[in-house]
């Protein structure tokens, strides 16, 4: 479709910044408007990248807890919850909305979650951390260059 959701929400900005901004005069009026365009950047970016974020994370959160689970490297009263997640996961796989990504990617949290809360070694802890670490940088692509400017 023509124009894009992203096209659209470029323009926006295009017109936030070229027409709106330079007739704004209050500090509060500015504040707000710079918001709604780092906003709209914000979701143009996740429209644009999200998708395959979450899958690339969904990916990484399936194989780790398989591979956790197949070591028996998880205590043994989580295994019931680890097998809830994975088959949310599995039973998604070929899901490609970011919303049917998002259900599969919260199933797998919480069986994160869960793992970290348990008893648990310091290996198994750091893999889980380690990952979602690498979670959070590929979040920070399209957060971090949509808040691009102060406020004021």
């Amino acid at each position: 479709m023509q124009p894009s959701s992203i096209e659209i929400l470029r323009c926006c900005v295009e017109n936030l910044e070229e027409l709106v901004i330079p007739e704004v005069t209050s500090r509060h009026a500015t504040s707000a408007v710079n918001c709604i365009r780092m906003m709209l950047n914000h979701v143009a970016l996740r429209l644009e990248l999200e998708p395959a974020a979450l899958s690339q994370d969904n990916r990484e959160k399936t194989d780790l807890l398989a591979e956790l689970e197949a070591d028996a490297a998880l205590p043994a009263a989580l295994r019931e919850t680890i097998a809830s997640a994975l088959g949310e996961a599995g039973s998604a796989a070929d899901a490609s909305g970011v919303e049917a990504l998002t259900r599969v990617n919260e199933a797998l949290r919480r069986g994160y979650v869960a793992v970290l809360d348990a008893n648990i070694s310091d290996d198994v802890r750091r893999r889980l951390r380690a990952q979602m670490r690498a979670q959070i940088e590929r979040e920070g692509r399209y957060t971090m260059p949509a808040l691009d400017g102060p406020l004021f």
